[in-house]
């Protein structure tokens, strides 16, 4: 279907966007100035949770996780943990030895990042918000069925209580990343995203949605540059942005072209393997222009190759475990 093509295509960009904000350091090293609004690139991140919110949500309404006509969690954990944990664990020890990051038992069970000693700001912190919302999903799910009003307005404001808390109490007008990287900060992102999966849309001209866009990103990346994503109010502002996108655009040639769907096969390995490869290569090339063409091809080709012999092979098997579970294909 259209789509769902589309939100592959989404997740794709996503995912590129936030591969673009990981290199904007080293394009700064080589002179080359992209435009400001391209600074707010790790807004893909912003981007993904409020996909995450309509998937999720969708197929919690579909057949896809429902065992006689009732929703079944066994089912439902089962996917979740053979699309996600092998990647996962895969990626730990190649974070360990390209980014230097310390290994703890806590890793394992994806509970790092809720302590400040052992916190440690990789691409694992948005994989470990994502866990909980896959946790908590059936409880989310049944609040939004029932009132999803009121559900939406809970986490706006669990969202502002959050971020309130944050830059008031605690008097953190540019938090740490410890504090800003946690799920109470992206709840709204979410929702917006649940609500849209409901059937309710904000409707309005794809190229108004463009310039909102254009406007709010560069409005944002213009005021501080790397450090915007620090302000407390900005994954709210973003959250919306990407609902009103999500409602105008899913279905748009832009996201469900064929390059696209390419990419959005990709996205997972994609957004793992963008800092390792980095890494790596700007310890070889450092400034030399020629570092961004082969990271490009590097982080791309590695996203392949884990996907290819990976992702694939792990989701098939959890299928096959599912089938011998449920006796269904």
């Amino acid at each position: 279907m259209k789509t769902e093509a589309g939100l592959q295509g989404m997740r794709g960009w996503a995912a590129i966007m936030v591969m673009y904000y990981h290199l904007l350091p080293s394009f700064a090293y080589v002179s080359i100035l992209p435009l400001a609004f391209l600074y707010s690139g790790y807004s893909g991140i912003i981007f993904f949770f409020v996909i995450s919110g309509y998937i999720l949500m969708r197929k919690f309404d579909s057949p896809d996780y429902k065992v006689e006509g009732k929703f079944s969690p066994v089912k439902y954990y089962l996917r979740r943990i053979f699309r996600i944990w092998p990647l996962y664990f895969i990626a730990i020890p190649i974070f360990m030895v390209t980014l230097g990051m310390p290994f703890n038992l806590l890793d394992l069970v994806f509970m790092q990042n809720y302590f400040p000693s052992t916190f440690f700001h990789s691409p694992f912190w948005t994989l470990l918000i994502e866990e909980l919302f896959y946790l908590i999903l059936p409880i989310w799910a049944i609040a939004f069925h029932r009132n999803w009003r009121l559900a939406l307005v809970c986490m706006v404001g669990l969202n502002l209580a959050y971020m309130g808390y944050l830059a008031f109490v605690l008097n953190m007008s540019t938090p740490t990343l410890y504090a800003y990287n946690q799920f109470p900060a992206y709840a709204t992102a979410f929702a917006l995203g649940s609500i849209v999966a409901r059937g309710k849309n904000l409707k309005i001209n794809w190229m108004a949605v463009a310039v909102i866009w254009l406007i709010v990103s560069t409005a944002l990346a213009s005021t501080a540059e790397f450090v915007v994503e620090y302000a407390w109010f900005t994954p709210m502002i973003f959250s919306f942005v990407y609902f009103l996108v999500l409602c105008n655009l899913r279905s748009s040639w832009f996201f469900t072209n064929k390059v696209s769907q390419a990419i959005g096969n990709l996205t997972y390995p994609l957004y793992l393997m963008g800092l390792p490869v980095e890494d790596i290569l700007f310890s070889i090339f450092g400034n030399n222009l020629i570092w961004i063409p082969l990271t490009i091809i590097g982080v791309f080709a590695s996203a392949y190759l884990l996907h290819r012999f990976v992702e694939r092979p792990f989701i098939g098997l959890g299928r096959s475990i599912e089938a011998r579970i449920f006796g269904s294909h």
